[in-house]
């Protein structure tokens, strides 16, 4: 709503902490961070290339909860959450028949919020 990242609002916000030793004078324009390949192959595209961040990559059921979690994602209506709880539990329900992985677990604790 007001064109800033949260970044940018609370940098504003510990400027005006200035008695307790905090702030910093803001820039302007832009500010550019680089990345530089020190071992493997560069990527070309994206600094992602090559790098497996489907869901396929947690083995069992991986494809399916993609698509799941994608058509939750697409119809989900922000005035109404409560229309999503069904996708959720049969999420949930996919997710416990998965295994255990890392991410399956981050995810089936994010079903539950």
């Amino acid at each position: 709503m007001l064109g800033k990242s949260y970044g940018e609002i609370a940098a504003e916000s510990r400027s005006q902490h200035k008695s307790q030793g905090f702030g910093s004078a803001a820039t302007r324009g832009d500010s550019y961070e680089y990345f530089k390949t020190t071992g493997g192959d560069a990527p070309k595209n994206d600094l992602f290339d090559g790098v497996n961040i489907s869901w396929n990559r947690v083995g069992k059921n991986g494809q399916a909860i993609e698509k799941m979690i994608a058509a939750i994602e697409s119809k989900f209506d922000i005035t109404a959450p409560e229309k999503s709880v069904t996708q959720l539990v049969a999420l949930y329900k996919l997710l416990g028949q998965s295994g255990t992985h890392y991410w399956i677990e981050k995810r089936k604790q994010k079903c539950n919020s």
